[in-house]
């Protein structure tokens, strides 16, 4: 398996799985993460890359109250962190277990080192895709695969960016994000997909922030290409600050199975003007004969007031009637059994 993403071959639409840092700097947790991830049917598990010191001040202030662990932002970061031997060994963990590893860098300095720990495949968040110079950075390698998000981003904004990275690299895509965590149902804006795949020609899906699985499922049923959800263990007793925007591992493998299932029903069409076997046997179970309505002895002469229809149908048929009205018994005939020809003389 090729540790790269290349976005104009995908077959069926990706799952991305966002442990970002929910491993909280444990490098045992985030082997396990991804593991659960493959098991639950992600294609992608997303990792977060931050460096305190090219990223953060001490007046950052948190989004969510993580308690009294971490003194601010800054330190948060600094804590949940990874060396870059240690970024290494997940990449190869995450090729070993034969799924693609990606990270969303907040810094150049950040891009710099997972690029040389082996990532090569990268998420702009909302707000760093206003970042000239983290997208640069990564872009100075064309053929690596770069998706961004849109949710701190205008028509206008998705417009600019787009046209810049037409002109840099084909293996892009852009997803339909709302910043807002968790993110309200009536405020995900899957129409936004498709209006960006026709409007702008471009490799479209959805980056979730509603922990709601039905938002996911829709998007699929709206021809997605890439499904972006965060995940947790339990979003009840997990910590941190995406879990309300989480699915929990079970939901990501309901996901995992519904876009697999989605893939069979689109690519397989019943084709109408013929039977398959069992069609054929079935038919047979389910549809009716020529029989009796009573009992009829042997010498008396069928008549029309005598037949009904009753199953199976692999007997005569009303076609048939013509053939056996107006004729003898041969032998006493019960209502239980369908008619044939030979019934009748």
């Amino acid at each position: 398996m090729s540790n790269q993403i290349n976005l104009n071959k995908i077959k069926k639409p990706l799952i991305i799985a966002e442990i970002g840092l929910s491993h909280f700097g444990n490098f045992a947790t985030a082997k396990k993460l991804i593991d659960i991830c493959k098991v639950s049917g992600a294609d992608v598990v997303k990792f977060q890359t931050h460096i305190a010191e090219y990223e953060s001040t001490y007046d950052e202030p948190f989004r969510i109250s993580l308690g009294k662990k971490f003194k601010n932002r800054f330190d948060y970061w600094k804590k949940t962190s990874f060396t870059k031997t240690e970024w290494k060994k997940l990449i190869l963990y995450c090729k070993k277990k034969k799924i693609y590893f990606q990270t969303s860098p907040f810094s150049v300095e950040a891009v710099r080192m997972m690029r040389e720990a082996g990532c090569k495949n990268w998420k702009l968040g909302s707000g760093e895709v206003f970042d000239n110079g983290i997208m640069n950075e990564i872009l100075k390698k064309k053929s690596e695969c770069l998706v961004i998000s849109s949710g701190l981003s205008t028509i206008k904004d998705i417009k600019d960016n787009i046209n810049f990275l037409k002109k840099k690299t084909e293996n892009y895509a852009v997803l339909q994000c709302t910043s807002s965590y968790p993110c309200e149902l009536k405020q995900v804006g899957i129409n936004v997909i498709n209006y960006m795949r026709n409007k702008f020609k471009v490799v479209s899906g959805l980056s979730d922030h509603t922990g709601n699985l039905s938002t996911s499922i829709y998007a699929l049923a709206k021809n997605a290409s890439i499904i972006e959800i965060h995940v947790c263990y339990d979003k009840n007793k997990d910590v941190g600050p995406d879990v309300t925007s989480s699915l929990d591992f079970n939901e990501l493998s309901i996901l995992s199975k519904i876009r697999d299932d989605f893939e069979i029903l689109k690519k397989n069409n019943e084709n109408k003007k013929i039977l398959t076997t069992k069609q054929k046997n079935l038919k047979k179970i389910f549809t009716k004969s020529l029989s009796l309505k009573k009992d009829l002895k042997k010498g008396k002469i069928l008549k029309n007031i005598n037949i009904t229809l009753k199953k199976p149908g692999n007997g005569l048929k009303i076609k048939d009637l013509n053939k056996i009205i107006g004729k003898k018994a041969k032998e006493n005939l019960s209502r239980f059994n369908i008619l044939k020809l030979k019934d009748f003389v």
